[in-house]
């Protein structure tokens, strides 16, 4: 048989991390470093979980930036107008007052609901779940919990949030008390009592939760097994970490999309995340990411099989795209070092004023812009309709392709692929599917050191575009370009005098 503190140790690993990459750890506080807890970036082991059980150190634990194991609602009173004691009490009194709420208000029974005394003045009350969901999630049914006690926030907190949480078991530096598990009394319990505890079933009770508070739930909730979280976790570590910069992320897709397909073995979770925020920087709606996503993956099934899970079905895949498309455009998950800047030269503005016509300049304008942001080594990007649309272009499709065809022929642009027939996706939703387009900026780039202007890349360029050109192109030499009369008729003129105040 195990001793206890290693099963104690095995036990709280399994019910409290899942964020591997960094926690928490409680010191005794001091007249130079009053602050009790100092974060780790390294993750948690199972002999730092013993020696937190043992007294020799006292570990914190954080959710994940998605998801979370478990929800902890963290009590603490601390009214200078009542003595400790009455402080005490009064957090006894809410701890009371939360469980029955639980049990009555939310249905979870009271098996699922773990207390603890937090080892100085107040109670933790935890709730541990059988799949990992998502935080957004638990932060409603916390608003829900206080609106239906009446409670002060102040006084029940969230956990785990931005801030990690101290797990239970261990000596409280402050006070030199041990945190201990306790019954619905609030009464201690042994250790051993939590070896028994068994997780929230979430499926079950998220049905009963969405028929019960139906106003609550606007859109499906986001859960996925503990070991599928450590996964989305660690992809978005290495997303917000330096490990890989973002040119070399785009370029390991860019192989993927080239490709039509997965390029390694066990990279279905990694990979579907970094596209979804791969065609969510390059202003993709959500619903295209997600078909372009789906493509690739039935692509793999198709043709390299072997590069994924024999216990994954194409339908459990298509429908992990689906979530983690959505987590991506709900959370706004970028890349790190991702930049919505662009730096515009002066010639490069001379060569876009020399087309006659505002549309077309208007148009090249949009295509330098993206591809300053998004082309490959190779000078390459994707661009969608719906992006050129959405930068103040054409809205009219036929229209748009046509001025996009002009751009080709006047050697501005080269159009690299287009209308090229999706297959895959083609033949699951049974009607013809393009793939995105791809494009290269031809216009000539300047050797020499000129003025240039960093400008948002993001948005509608109508009026940027008469900013830039303001700022970079001397009045006369715009006029002279473009023509007076169509100086004075369109918003150049309106510019300079912006631009000279």
């Amino acid at each position: 048989m195990r001793e206890l503190p290693n099963a104690l140790a095995e036990k709280l690993m399994d019910l409290y991390v899942l964020n591997v990459n960094k926690h928490l750890r409680q010191r005794k506080p001091s007249p130079t470093s009053p602050k009790t807890y100092r974060e780790y970036q390294r993750p948690i082991n199972l002999s730092d979980m013993k020696d937190h059980i043992k007294g020799k150190t006292t570990i914190g634990v954080f959710g994940g930036n998605v998801v979370t194991k478990f929800i902890t609602f963290d009590i603490d009173v601390s009214d200078d107008k009542l003595t400790s004691e009455d402080n005490h009490l009064r957090a006894k009194q809410l701890t009371y007052h939360l469980i029955h709420t639980l049990i009555e208000d939310f249905n979870i029974q009271p098996a699922h609901i773990f207390p603890s005394f937090s080892g100085k003045k107040g109670y933790h009350v935890d709730i541990f779940f059988s799949e990992s969901i998502e935080k957004t999630f638990t932060k409603r049914l916390y608003d829900l919990v206080l609106e239906r006690m009446g409670a002060d926030p102040k006084q029940i907190e969230l956990r785990p949030t931005s801030l990690g949480v101290k797990v239970p078991l261990g000596i409280h530096k402050e006070t030199g008390l041990k945190a201990f598990y306790c019954d619905h009394t609030l009464e201690q319990l042994p250790d051993e009592s939590i070896l028994e505890a068994q997780p929230l079933d979430v499926t079950s009770w998220i049905d009963w939760f969405n028929d019960t508070y139906p106003e609550e739930t606007k859109a499906e909730i986001f859960k996925v097994s503990h070991t599928e979280a450590v996964d989305i976790e660690n992809v978005i570590m290495d997303i917000y970490t330096d490990q890989k910069t973002v040119s070399e992320q785009k370029k390991d897709l860019m192989d993927v999309l080239n490709l039509g397909q997965l390029k390694y073995k066990g990279t279905r979770h990694v990979t579907t995340l970094r596209l979804a925020i791969f065609y969510k920087t390059l202003g993709y709606e959500k619903e295209e990411a997600f078909m372009s996503i789906s493509n690739i993956i039935g692509n793999t099934f198709e043709k390299s099989r072997e590069l994924i899970s024999d216990k994954t079905t194409l339908d459990f895949a298509i429908k992990e795209v689906s979530r983690l498309v959505k987590i991506t455009y709900e959370k706004d998950y970028d890349f790190k070092e991702y930049t919505t800047t662009a730096e515009v030269t002066r010639s490069e503005m001379l060569q876009i004023l020399k087309i006659k016509k505002l549309p077309l300049q208007k148009l090249l304008f949009s295509f330098l812009l993206h591809s300053k942001l998004h082309a490959q080594d190779d000078g390459t990007f994707y661009m969608t309709y719906k992006t050129l649309e959405r930068m103040g272009n054409d809205s009219n499709r036929l229209r748009l392709a046509e001025k996009i065809r002009k751009l080709q022929s006047m050697g501005l642009i080269e159009i690299v692929s287009h209308n090229e027939i999706d297959r895959v996706r083609s033949l699951q939703e049974n009607r013809p599917i393009c793939k995105p387009n791809v494009y290269k900026v031809l216009i000539e780039k300047s050797t020499k050191k000129e003025p240039c202007l960093l400008v948002g890349a993001k948005g509608s360029v109508s009026s940027l575009f008469y900013t830039v050109v303001a700022e970079l192109i001397d009045p006369e030499v715009c006029k002279g370009i473009v023509g007076r009369d169509t100086y004075y008729k369109r918003d150049y003129h309106k510019a300079y005098t912006v631009s000279n105040k």
